[in-house]
């Protein structure tokens, strides 16, 4: 269908009208911020984790995704541990000493973490630990309007760059995870599938704003 320019359509507002809503908005600031705010995920704590590689965008720790404490909530397939081996640029913290190793053929899936439209992009970091030539699939998993869980990939890491500790790209779940819980909200999981080679995550962390 070729792509059609319209002229504007003008519409006359009365005078009055523009009066009596700069008026209100005057008056009733804060209304108008609390009816903006009735949907979607609560507000979080994010920090700048990635500023040393140019990315200044906030970020919000998905639960128990440091691997520091215990790995409650999240779903291990056997063989998966956290080993004493934090990643190398120690974003969370200097006293950080732990990952997660994940065993080709293995499976780890995340705890649950809301999602709206402000919450696009996921980063984590990654090492194949027995080599360079592995691969490591990573994808979204939610249940739909009708309770079906659905699975989409974000992105496949491949070894040869991820030899030692590194930062993956950013793994876009806008417009990927349909929004199908109440306030236009989806409740997530991460799966970390290595299809080849053992690997280590550590750090896992959910952009909150779009770009």
């Amino acid at each position: 269908m070729p792509y059609v320019i319209r002229p504007p359509v003008r519409r006359m507002i009365p005078t009055a009208a523009l009066l009596v809503a700069a008026v209100f908005a005057l008056l009733f600031p804060a209304l108008s911020r609390a009816a903006g705010t009735t949907t979607g995920c609560a507000d979080v704590a994010v920090s700048n984790p990635f500023s040393i590689f140019g990315d200044n965008a906030d970020y919000f720790l998905a639960k128990k995704g440091d691997f520091e404490t215990d790995t409650r909530g999240w779903s291990l397939s056997p063989g998966t541990k956290t080993v004493n081996d934090n990643e190398s640029y120690d974003v969370g913290g200097s006293s950080d000493t732990k990952s997660l190793s994940i065993q080709a053929g293995g499976r780890v899936v995340s705890t649950h973490f809301c999602i709206d439209e402000r919450y696009p992009h996921v980063r984590f970091f990654a090492k194949q630990s027995d080599g360079s030539d592995g691969l490591l699939s990573v994808s979204a998993r939610w249940s739909d309007a009708l309770n079906v869980q659905q699975e989409v990939p974000l992105g496949i890491l491949a070894g040869s760059g991820f030899s030692s500790w590194a930062p993956s790209s950013l793994m876009v779940m806008a417009g990927v995870v349909q929004l199908t819980d109440p306030g236009n909200t989806q409740s997530v999981q991460l799966v970390f599938t290595p299809i080849s080679g053992t690997w280590q995550i550590d750090d896992v962390y959910v952009d909150p704003y779009r770009r």
